[in-house]
């Protein structure tokens, strides 16, 4: 069930990201500069969503190590990315990077659970039931609703502190945030 409401989700979010690519890219960053960011970004989700699901799976029984394994390698493949495109393409590449590394994750993610042979790929496809249906939706409800107003809030403020004191400020703002997301991710990972 989970897994058709991810497909669901991504049947309606890749196209509208590819058609509104333009639109998205003048509402961010104030020019159509970045139309192809968005769209290189509506074929990474796929992947992006494929690797939480099968990560949702390793957490939920219990297979810590393994989902640990999975996030350490991915993150350092990801940062490997983004060094290397920084690096050769400067701002450009770094926003490719960033759009497009955490499809990269999936195929580590992918290879652990198939090396270990964790779940039964045809249960993937079954008919969905209705009761895990109403609940994974209301959790799909509260995923969608701050996974579109953290990054909103977090844009405004930005905006905010840069007309207001300076990019100085909302450089300084961004960091210490980044900062406070990874110590609560750490301590997160530990509960």
């Amino acid at each position: 069930t989970g897994f058709m409401i991810s497909l669901f989700g991504l049947l309606i979010t890749c196209p509208v990201l590819f058609i509104f690519s333009n639109d998205l890219s003048i509402l961010f960053f104030d020019k159509g500069y970045y139309t192809n960011l968005f769209k290189y970004f509506s074929f990474s989700i796929p992947l992006i969503v494929l690797n939480s699901f099968l990560l949702s799976i390793l957490h939920g029984r219990k297979l810590i190590s393994l989902y640990v394994l999975s996030n350490v390698t991915g993150s350092i493949l990801a940062l490997l990315f983004v060094v290397i495109a920084s690096i050769n393409y400067a701002i450009d590449g770094a926003l490719f990077a960033l759009a497009t590394y955490q499809a990269a994750n999936f195929f580590v993610t992918l290879y652990i659970v198939w090396k270990k042979n964790i779940i039964d790929w045809s249960s993937l496809i079954r008919k969905i039931e209705p009761e895990i249906f109403r609940v994974l939706m209301g959790f799909t409800l509260m995923a969608l609703t701050s996974s579109i107003c953290v990054p909103l809030s977090h844009i405004y403020i930005r905006s905010f502190l840069t007309d207001s004191l300076g990019i100085e400020y909302a450089g300084n703002w961004e960091a210490l945030w980044r900062l406070s997301g990874g110590y609560m991710m750490l301590f997160m990972s530990t509960l």
